[in-house]
């Protein structure tokens, strides 16, 4: 079981310029958070006032819409944190990241009270048709991707009591139980992990129904990280070649620009120009002496669907 890290990856990747995104502590963020909450981010509601998609720490991003129901437009404010990540060796399957959305989404009110014995729940049906498996009619499909979220550890910091951080270790749920037909499908997040995502310093507003249209992991993937980007001063990802293999959990396969190209970027960028609020271009450049290709740089552009 492979373990990757929740929170220095992303302060590295926030820290880098001209790519930094802001505003991110320049330290390592010390359970517990204390969370300043708007009042407001009720499920089927509209966000409160001060709700802006510019990340910024003053005031807790609320839930949009309904998740169990993709015609209210809902809508998840997820952490940078839970987005820009190295999967573990087994990878993240596109229905666990579906899964994992939701899930985020319709815990959110509760993620800043003090855990306790009742867990979060849904009925098993609403959750795979917000996932866009609506022609199913089994909970398998959902019982595996809880088991391979729960099999997944994440690293974060944790603040000791002489001052110190330790790295700790955790699943990325806590908990899960789900029924064989009809019922509800239960679920927890680790009490350590729940202030990082209930008070992230920055996030990117994702629309669940865009979300389960995705039919690609790496369209899913590109998505969530380039809404980090999206109506930003400086709208641009740049990533090595490398690291960009282990966002995509490629990183063992399809060796060669070439084949990574044609196998994961290119329909990536397809699908999120086809289904996402903004367009998506990209770009490489290359080694000066091989002309091998050794950074990737992608643009985020607005596009006709934003303000619809």
């Amino acid at each position: 079981m492979s373990a990757y890290d929740l929170f220095s990856f992303a302060e590295k990747q926030a820290r880098r310029a001209p790519d930094a995104l802001a505003p991110i502590p320049a330290a390592p963020i010390k359970v517990p958070i204390a969370v300043k909450t708007d009042g407001a981010s009720t499920r089927g509601t509209k966000a409160a006032a001060g709700d802006t998609e510019s990340g910024a720490p003053q005031a807790r991003p609320g839930v949009t819409g309904d998740p169990l129901d993709l015609s209210t437009d809902p809508t998840v404010p997820k952490p940078l944190s839970a987005i820009e990540v190295i999967e573990p060796d087994s990878g993240l399957r596109l229905e666990d990241r579906k899964l994992f959305n939701l899930l985020l989404a319709l815990s959110w009110d509760r993620l800043t009270e003090r855990r306790s014995e009742k867990p979060f729940s849904a009925p098993a049906a609403d959750l795979r048709r917000s996932m866009g498996q609506a022609t199913r009619n089994d909970n398998r499909r959902l019982r595996e991707s809880l088991k391979r979220l729960m099999r997944t550890l994440v690293t974060f910091p944790r603040l000791m009591e002489d001052g110190r951080t330790n790295e700790a270790i955790a699943p990325l749920l806590a908990f899960g139980s789900i029924p064989k037909g009809a019922g509800l499908v239960e679920w927890d997040f680790h009490e350590l992990i729940r202030p990082h995502l209930a008070a992230p310093c920055i996030w990117a507003r994702l629309h669940l129904e865009i979300c389960a249209a995705f039919r690609s992991k790496y369209g899913l993937i590109l998505y969530e990280v380039l809404s980090l980007r999206a109506g930003r001063q400086w709208p641009i990802w740049t990533v090595p070649v490398d690291e960009l293999r282990r966002y995509m959990g490629v990183a063992d396969r399809l060796e060669g620009w070439g084949s990574l190209e044609r196998r994961v970027i290119a329909p990536a960028v397809a699908e999120v120009n086809r289904l996402a609020r903004f367009r998506a271009e990209y770009s490489v450049e290359r080694a000066r002496s091989s002309r091998r290709v050794e950074t990737v740089r992608f643009r985020v552009l607005r596009s006709e669907k934003e303000a619809t």
